[in-house]
């Protein structure tokens, strides 16, 4: 069964890699006992209006030796039906599928490890689902009783430091309800949303109890290669989509009007996005702010609209509400606090024809305070 919408139903580890406390502490509660070894580098800012919608981002350098990894991978998923998601900043580029720091003859070695069940000190070990750069291209491999079979991405064409979701998916029965392909596959990966590579290989049924997950390198930090995450999702059901109110436990959305209940995934990014108009956004929070991406290309086809600021009330700490069009700034409230200027309603933000996205965020305590709370209500309205 898909996720639905609303609902996190199969989604066993969702992390927005917003700080090292967030893969201990994930949006979703941690059932999986992830945790990491080593450190990384936050690699981004809040006060930033330009910010990466792909996410936060923590940094693994070589010196760092970072690792994320649970001891049991039979919490996260099974070998007949499971998803990995993973958005990835890479210093180098892949072309044709084949990440250039392989070729440049100061690499040891000839692979690196993305991500893997049952993983030793180099390699894997049967049974196993693991991931691969290597100079073939990416590899997704799944190591059963009915054999190793491989699927090979020599085709994607990513540029050094640009982020990238990647998502690796599986089910013994063919998925012909998913696929954006007319193609029964048991095996893709996906790029950006675009299914790259298919293929309808027999999958065993194994048992995945007390074998490890490791993410980003081996249990020995034997690859240890530079790279910024941005975003790290489990499953053990086949997701039709990933919501982006999922970054914040806090935030709420009243979809009892949405009429997308029967959204599949987009041939683009924004399969993780989800129409603004179609719903009245209430949310609050605290120091962990909001930041959602709204697909709005529907509802601008023939004439703009406006976003109406219902209530947006930060109390006594200084918090920020910015709405982009398009990554452009079209309201900016400033770094207020409505006991002293008063709660903020009634405001109509214009969001020109043609527009496809939506964002909205919350900057909390723009002054560098904590301990902030914040009320968010807004709803779209016709010309």
């Amino acid at each position: 069964m898909p996720v639905e919408i609303g609902t996190k139903q199969g989604i066993t580890y969702y992390c927005d890699c917003k700080r090292m406390s967030s893969i201990i502490s994930p949006t979703l509660d941690n059932k999986t006992n992830m945790r990491y070894t080593g450190f990384f580098k936050e690699m981004w800012n809040e006060y930033e209006i330009d910010f990466d919608v792909f996410g936060y981002g923590l940094k693994k350098t070589r010196e760092n030796k970072a690792l994320i990894l649970c001891d049991d991978a039979s919490k996260c998923f099974n070998t007949t039906k499971g998803y990995v998601g993973i958005v990835l900043s890479l210093p180098y580029d892949i072309n044709n599928g084949v990440y250039q720091k392989l070729l440049t003859g100061s690499f040891y070695l000839d692979e690196y490890l993305l991500w893997g069940v049952n993983v030793g000190t180099l390699e894997p070990s049967y049974p196993s689902i693991y991931v691969k750069l290597t100079k073939q291209g990416i590899e997704f491999t799944i190591w059963t009783e009915y054999g190793k079979h491989t699927l090979i991405d020599n085709s994607s064409n990513i540029h050094a430091n640009d982020s990238a979701f990647y998502e690796f998916i599986w089910d013994s029965t063919p998925m012909d309800d998913f696929m954006m392909s007319d193609f029964d596959a048991s095996m893709s990966i996906r790029v950006n949303g675009e299914d790259v590579v298919l293929a309808n290989y027999p999958i065993a049924a194994m048992d995945l109890s007390l074998l490890n997950f490791c993410a980003l390198d081996t249990p020995l930090n034997s690859y240890n290669i530079e790279c910024i995450i941005r975003k790290l999702i489990l499953g053990n059901e086949i997701p039709t989509y990933i919501q982006d109110d999922w970054y914040s436990s806090s935030s709420s959305i009243d979809s009892s009007s949405s009429s997308s209940s029967s959204s599949t995934s987009s041939s683009s990014l924004s399969s993780y996005l989800f129409p603004l108009c179609s719903l009245h956004l209430n949310s609050s929070g605290g120091d962990e702010g909001f930041y959602n991406i709204f697909d709005v290309s529907e509802d601008t086809i023939e004439d703009g609209f406006y976003t109406v600021i219902d209530n947006f009330t930060t109390y006594n700490k200084k918090d920020r509400l910015l709405i982009y069009a398009d990554g452009v700034t079209v309201y900016d409230s400033g770094c207020i606090a409505t006991n002293d200027t008063g709660i903020i309603s009634g405001e109509e933000v214009w969001i020109p024809i043609g527009t496809s996205e939506v964002g909205i965020r919350v900057f909390p305590n723009c002054e560098g305070t904590s301990g902030t709370a914040w009320v968010l209500k807004l709803h779209c309205k016709g010309t």
